[in-house]
């Protein structure tokens, strides 16, 4: 793990990184790192500064991803903490907006090959190639493709599932 992270982040902080999502120089979104503390928080930093807090309550966190879905056009942090996965949505705050357990892993990419990325999650003891949830967070590509009677609506609204926070 290389250690120019730590330059992003105020000095007291180090040592409660959990883990972290450091953002490409491409990626100008006003943020420079995101880390999950020990203590539970997900933090936004801009210039060695707070820009966002969220409480994600868990001290575990492993691995922290980030997520756009297209339309809408939408913002998240995906943090695996064990076999859970906490959504954390970017809107006029952080907010976790999603919570699944019982997760074996994750991933993140075009599965249904339309322009724009999904997740799939893989639950616990799910062998197959196939994810058990593909979704990108947003109620609207589901009541979309709910409403739809195309072919390629009814397999999206098929694979895409939205479960709420327990």
């Amino acid at each position: 793990m290389d250690g120019s992270w730590k330059r992003r982040i105020p000095r007291s902080y180090i040592e409660d990184v959990a883990c972290y999502y450091v953002w490409n120089k491409f990626e100008d979104l006003g943020v420079d790192i995101v880390i999950c503390t020990k203590s539970g928080q997900l933090l936004e930093f801009s210039n060695k500064r707070i820009c966002g807090v969220c409480e994600i309550q868990t001290p575990r966190a492993e691995s922290i991803n980030y997520f756009l879905s297209y339309d809408p056009l939408a913002r998240y942090y995906v943090i695996k903490a064990g076999s859970v996965l906490h959504i954390v949505a970017k809107m006029d705050q952080l907010k976790v907006v999603h919570k699944y357990e019982n997760v074996k892993h994750y991933s993140i990419k075009d599965f249904t090959n339309c322009g724009a990325p999904q997740v799939g999650i893989w639950l616990n003891g799910n062998d197959r190639s196939s994810p058990d949830i593909l979704t990108d967070f947003t109620k609207g590509a589901v009541n979309n493709a709910a409403t739809s009677n195309d072919a390629f609506s009814q397999i999206y609204n098929e694979r895409l599932q939205i479960r709420p926070v327990h």
